[in-house]
């Protein structure tokens, strides 16, 4: 007789599910909050629409298609900046996309050192020093300088931010 046959199916059902979970199912999350009323995972065309956004003039500061030598698999990244008002700011704001999902935010207000305070109190809770970084669930923020000397604040989901680094670095 076949030892095989005497074994309860329940077994071979949890390992099809087991194999169908790990190599199968679509490992997407949930949209987390970035500036305003912005969410991870939007598209551009449903950034667009956001009521304080409708009349905004875009910039395309990136575009572009990645793949690896010899294949048809690509992703996409695209950055974008318009002028824009966080915290009765004035400002360049920067969006940059994934494959059609916005990932993260970054907010050039015009003030930085005024701006800071007060983005201190309403986004961190707390004075938050320069580069340091608060997780609020997949949810990464922080104030930085960018390269060119510029002060900012970042917003950026961290669960497609790591999505991008195995990307780039699956296609490098």
């Amino acid at each position: 007789m076949n030892p095989l046959m005497h074994k309860p199916p329940h077994r071979y059902l949890l390992l099809l599910i087991l194999t169908a979970v790990l190599f199968g199912c679509d490992r997407g999350h949930a949209p987390t909050p970035l500036i305003n009323d912005m969410r991870s995972g939007q598209s551009l065309e449903q950034v667009k629409a956001l009521h304080e956004l409708r009349n905004a003039k875009w910039e395309t500061i990136e575009k572009g298609s990645h793949a690896p030598d010899g294949t048809d698999d690509t992703f996409d990244v695209l950055r974008v900046a318009t002028r824009y008002r966080h915290l009765e700011f004035q400002g360049e704001l920067i969006l940059e996309f994934l494959n059609d999902k916005l990932m993260s935010t970054w907010f050039y207000p015009d003030d930085f050192d005024r701006y800071k305070a007060s983005w201190d109190l309403s986004v961190a809770g707390q004075p938050t020093p320069l580069g340091e970084s608060l997780e609020r669930g997949q949810t990464r923020i922080w104030t930085l300088e960018d390269f060119d000397g510029r002060h900012y604040a970042g917003w950026e989901d961290e669960a497609l931010a790591e999505e991008r680094r195995a990307l780039l670095e699956a296609y490098s």
